[in-house]
């Protein structure tokens, strides 16, 4: 079993581009030194601020599960190890519970048998880090189980899907549910049967509906020639297939992620081979019926990269991953790509590519956000020279657009290399966002053979602060002061903090319960 070393907090240099603003500069960054080979896979955060993060640590047949929690201010809560019985444990993603009272880690864990894995789910106090229960799930043929995504379910559970064997030794979708006690609710198995040895279905990602239903989405292989996508709604009691859909050209189709918008239509964002390349695809299904209301091919360039999608409030679409600019494989550069599409229609809006197009400038988009006020967040990492002027390194990425337009307003880069050290390349990978609007990102703080991995966790805290009637992110006595000069009916003013028109104790207690100087 593997230990992390102690928490250390590296002072970092931070490096922030001339046309970075002040309200994208990252209140504060940490890394966190494990000791070991790492590998950052989820972020989760809570409503308050509270940062988890799942990694795998370790190599080869010694690796574990590290799960960790930060308060919003980066500094270190609880960390605790999964080591499964047999000691090779690849992590996957964690997600709160429907109460946030609760974590639920996933993974894939080694178990007795030549070779053989099972979906690990392990549920922990969120507050301590204490575990709860934790799970294996087998699917109906001992084998090499895959989990790919994980939800969490309103009623306080947890939904896995990925790649479960199959008798024919292949991989058939394999999704299931727990509940709160960790008892399986119900599994759905979906196999294509496809020609042997060709046989490889598995989900890729999975969501949960407003109301508990599942979607799921992922490849099949119906025949050797190529993958199609194709997309399940369950009842989120029972299981049971309420529709199933399925996008195919008789090529190899994938899946990378999903989205449902404000109507709970699902979004599938993968892509469509085309000739040697590929071809983003994004498709809307009704989410009630399963049938597909629009489609979508882009080719942004070569060799296409895609990340993840998320959709707005007004139900519009926007993708983000990489691509080649001119499909030279030799001179490796990629930039990073956003695509924004009219959620009704499926039509581009628009396109912003950033990058160079020298040797060795790679840019990549990995995840990206919303924020209440229609902002769009894309996090990843750069090599560009206009921003990483040193050789060889890599710096995390964070850029802001306005969504009318694609017009980028902030640019923010983190180097956590240190003074007279070694070179050490970063990257955001996930980023997600408290209750109040603050963002706060995970990734990988790395190096050569000779500079140890890192996880990397940032904090920008752009968001409303309770009891902050003036806006400057702090909560003292001009907000006081500006409550009680409002006391009495005061319709839509700054002070009425809690909205119902009156100025009195009531928001006075939220200031004071706020106070930061």
């Amino acid at each position: 079993m593997l230990r992390p070393a102690p928490m250390v907090l590296i002072a970092v240099l931070l490096v922030l581009t001339a046309s970075a603003a002040a309200a994208l500069d990252p209140t504060w960054v940490r890394t966190h030194v494990t000791g070991s080979e790492l590998s950052p896979r989820g972020l989760a955060v809570d409503e308050d601020g509270g940062i988890y993060t799942l990694s795998a640590i370790g190599s080869g047949s010694a690796s574990d599960l590290l799960v960790t929690k930060f308060d919003d201010a980066g500094e270190l809560v609880w960390e605790t190890i999964y080591a499964g019985p047999e000691g090779q444990d690849v992590a996957l993603d964690v997600v709160l519970a429907a109460d946030q009272a609760s974590l639920y880690a996933v993974g894939r864990s080694s178990v007795p048998g030549f070779g053989n894995s099972d979906y690990a789910i392990i549920k922990y106090d969120a507050a301590t880090g204490v575990e709860t229960w934790r799970r294996f799930y087998n699917g109906p043929a001992s084998g090499i189980d895959d989990p790919r995504a994980v939800a969490a379910t309103p009623d306080g559970g947890v939904v896995v899907t990925g790649g479960v064997w199959n008798d024919d030794e292949r991989t058939d979708y394999g999704t299931v549910k727990f509940d709160a006690a960790g008892d399986q609710v119900w599994e759905a198995i979906f196999g294509d049967n496809g020609p042997f040895l060709f046989n490889d279905d598995r989900g890729t990602d999975i969501i949960v509906t407003g109301d508990g239903d599942v979607v799921v989405s992922g490849t099949t292989r119906p025949a050797a020639s190529g993958n199609d996508v194709v997309t399940f709604r369950y009842d989120g009691e029972t299981g049971a297939v309420e529709w199933m859909s399925r996008y195919s050209t008789s090529a190899n189709e994938s899946v990378n992620d999903l989205a449902l918008t404000p109507k709970g239509d699902v979004i599938v964002f993968g892509t469509d081979p085309f000739g040697l390349d590929r071809r983003w695809l994004v498709v809307r299904y009704d989410g009630v019926t399963g049938e597909e209301q629009w489609t979508r091919l882009y080719d942004p360039g070569w060799d296409e990269g895609v990340a993840q999608v998320v959709v707005d409030a007004d139900g519009d679409v926007y993708v983000t991953g990489s691509t080649d600019p001119d499909g030279d494989d030799s001179n490796f550069n990629e930039n990073l790509v956003v695509i924004a599409l009219d959620g009704g229609t499926g039509t581009v809006r628009w396109v912003d590519e950033f990058g160079g197009s020298g040797t060795a400038e790679a840019d990549f988009g990995r995840d990206l956000i919303l924020d209440d006020a229609g902002h769009l967040y894309v996090v990843g990492s750069t090599r560009t020279d206009a921003y990483v002027p040193t050789a060889f390194d890599a710096d995390a990425l964070i850029i802001k657009y306005d969504t009318t337009d694609g017009a980028r307003l902030d640019i923010a880069v983190v180097d956590t290399t240190e003074a007279g050290g070694m070179v050490r390349t970063d990257s955001f990978h996930r980023i997600r966002a408290d209750g109040h609007g603050n963002l706060f990102t995970s990734g990988l703080s790395d190096g050569d053979v000779f500079v140890e991995p890192r996880l990397l966790v940032a904090g920008f805290m752009i968001g409303t602060v309770p009891g902050d009637v003036d806006g400057d992110g702090a909560v003292g006595f001009a907000d006081l002061l500006a409550v009680l000069s409002a006391w009495g009916p005061c319709p839509g003013c700054a002070a009425d903090l809690n909205g119902d028109e009156m100025v009195d104790f009531i928001d006075l207690l939220i200031v004071l319960s706020g106070w930061t100087s």
